[in-house]
């Protein structure tokens, strides 16, 4: 989600608010203080959010039977980590992707923008990580 221009929404009602955003989209006011977030599903796979209001998680999270707790903004981070995998064999670089990845705290002291780290290693291939952009 965005905030909004607050041109169209001024001197409206929340119900008039959320009638002239969208149908599907959820309306607070900018002026509710906004928490970090950890949800956990029912997999216990955990998931972070930033700058989300209150009144929104309770709307987003409770439907979705998560486990959503407010957390320090500062016990985690997430990374922009573009992935290499290298043949030992032929040299050659093959399923190369860029996906995100959160950390706890301890992990992100370490963590800085170029750093590589060799993720994993077989008898034919180097699995190894870049970090190319601290998102939060």
């Amino acid at each position: 989600g965005y905030d909004a221009p607050i041109a169209p929404f001024c001197n409206k009602t929340k119900a008039q608010a959320q009638a002239a955003a969208c149908p599907n989209c959820l309306v607070y006011n900018t002026n509710e203080p906004k928490f970090c977030w950890k949800l956990i599903d029912t997999t216990d796979k955990k998931t972070y959010f930033t700058d989300l209001p209150q009144s929104i998680a309770d709307i987003v999270f409770s439907n979705q039977k998560y486990i959503y707790t407010k957390v320090d903004c500062n016990s985690y981070c997430i990374w922009s980590v573009f992935e290499l995998r290298k043949s030992k064999i032929t040299n050659q670089f093959s399923e190369n992707r860029v996906y995100l990845e959160t950390f706890d705290t301890d992990t992100c002291s370490k963590l800085f923008v170029n750093r590589k780290v060799i993720h994993r290693e077989t008898a034919d291939t180097i699995v190894t990580r870049e970090f190319t952009r601290k998102l939060h």
